[in-house]
C-alpha cells in the first residue's frame, strides 16, 4: 500500500477512537470484506433478538412480581386492620372499669367547648344561619335594600377556612331546603290524589259482561238516586257501543251499579 494513501486515510478517519483504516486490494478482497460484514451483522442481529426476548421475559416477571406484591400488600392491610380491631376491643374491655385519664378528660372538655361554640345560642351555627338568611334576602331583592360599606371597612377580612365552612354550611342548608320543597310537592300530589278519590264522580259507567246488560239503580219517590230507595232493574239488549250521558254529581255519587247473572 502506498504510504501517502495510508497517511491520507489515517488523517481523514472520522472517529479515530473507534475506527481504524483497513487496506483492501482488488475486487476479491472487497467482496470478502463485504461477506465478513454480513456475517458480523447477522451475529449482531441475533444478539439483539436474544436480548429483546430476555427483556420481554424480564418484563413479564416484573409484572407478575408486582401483582404478587400488591396482593401481599392487600393481605398485610387486612391483617393490620384485624389486628387493630382486636387490640381496640381488648383495650376497651380492659379499660371498661377504669376512670378517664387526665388527657382524656382534657380532650372531652375541649370537645364539649367546641360543641358549645358551634351549637350554643348566638354562636357560629346561628351566625351562619343568619348570614345565610341575609344572603338570600340580598340575592332576592338587591336593588331595594341599601348596602352600607362603611361598617365593613373597619372589620378584619374573613379567613379562608371560615369562608369554606360558611360555604359548606350554606350548601347543606340549600340541600335541606330543596329536599323540603320536594317533600312538599310530593305531599301536594298525594293530597290531590286523595281529593280526586273523595270527590264524587260526574259520570255513570256501564260495563259489558255478556250480550245482555242489567243495571240496578236505587231510586226514591222524589226522583233522586239514594241507597235506601226502591231497587229498579233495567235490562238492555246487546249494543256494540253505548254513548254515556253525564249525570249530576249529587245523583251519581249515590248510584250503585251491580252485575246480575
Amino acid at each position: 500500500i502506498d504510504l501517502l494513501i495510508w497517511n491520507q486515510a489515517v488523517a481523514e478517519n472520522p472517529d479515530p477512537k473507534r475506527l481504524i483504516p483497513y487496506a483492501i486490494l482488488g475486487f476479491e478482497q472487497l467482496k470478502e470484506r463485504q461477506k465478513l460484514q454480513k456475517i458480523e451483522r447477522g451475529v449482531h442481529n441475533a444478539c439483539v433478538e436474544e436480548l429483546t426476548k430476555r427483556l420481554e421475559n424480564l418484563e413479564e416477571r416484573v409484572v407478575l412480581k408486582q401483582a404478587k406484591l400488591d396482593e401481599l400488600k392487600n393481605s398485610q392491610h387486612k391483617v393490620y386492620h384485624r389486628l387493630l380491631t382486636v387490640l381496640g376491643r381488648y383495650f376497651a374491655q380492659t379499660r371498661r372499669n377504669y376512670s378517664f385519664e387526665p388527657n382524656e378528660e382534657n380532650l372531652k372538655s375541649r370537645i364539649d367547648a367546641i360543641n358549645a361554640q358551634l351549637n350554643g345560642p348566638a354562636q357560629l351555627k346561628n351566625r351562619l344561619a343568619e348570614i345565610a338568611s341575609n344572603l338570600n334576602v340580598l340575592s332576592r331583592a338587591p336593588s331595594t335594600i341599601p348596602i352600607t360599606t362603611t361598617t365593613l371597612v373597619d372589620e378584619e377580612p374573613l379567613d379562608e377556612d371560615l369562608l369554606l365552612e360558611i360555604k359548606q354550611f350554606l350548601r347543606k342548608s340549600q340541600d335541606t331546603v330543596d329536599h323540603l320543597t320536594q317533600t312538599l310537592k310530593k305531599n301536594q300530589e298525594d293530597i290531590t290524589v286523595i281529593q280526586k278519590v273523595l270527590t264524587p264522580p260526574t259520570t255513570l259507567n256501564i260495563y259489558f259482561r255478556s250480550e245482555t246488560i242489567t243495571a240496578i239503580l236505587w231510586k226514591t219517590n222524589d226522583g233522586n238516586f239514594q241507597p235506601n230507595g226502591t231497587k229498579i232493574s233495567l235490562s238492555f239488549g246487546y249494543v256494540p257501543s253505548i254513548a254515556l250521558r253525564s249525570v249530576p254529581s249529587e245523583k251519581a255519587s249515590t248510584t250503585n251499579l251491580h252485575y246480575l247473572s
